[in-house]
């Protein structure tokens, strides 16, 4: 009973503290389609660096455009399974490690 009752209290504290802000973002999925066109841009051209120099390059060496949320994408060497590079946009909350994160290793 007092976890069925904590659990109810939790779920209802989220819900009035604004709750996930994917569903209120009536662009959502258009900025996902942006963010993985302009990661996979980006994670060619970091590759390509990469190959040619041996390392991953500065924000500077490579074009980075801002995310469909207007922040900078996060550029990592190595990448996960196997790639080079990776690339991953905040999301709309801005926070990285989070469920709205958009991942180049997604597509």
């Amino acid at each position: 009973m007092r976890r069925a009752l904590f659990v109810a209290i939790v779920a209802l504290a989220g819900g009035a503290l604004g709750g996930c802000k994917l569903s209120s973002d009536p662009k959502l999925k258009e900025h996902v389609a942006t963010a993985h066109a302009d990661m996979t841009k980006l994670r060619a051209a970091t590759e390509a660096f990469v190959q040619k120099n041996g390392r991953c390059p500065t924000a500077k060496e490579v074009e980075r455009v801002p995310d469909p949320w207007g922040r900078p994408y996060i550029v990592v060497c190595p990448g996960q399974k196997g790639h080079v590079a990776d690339v991953v946009s905040k999301g709309a909350d801005g926070d990285v490690g989070t469920t709205d994160d958009v991942r180049s290793w997604d597509d």
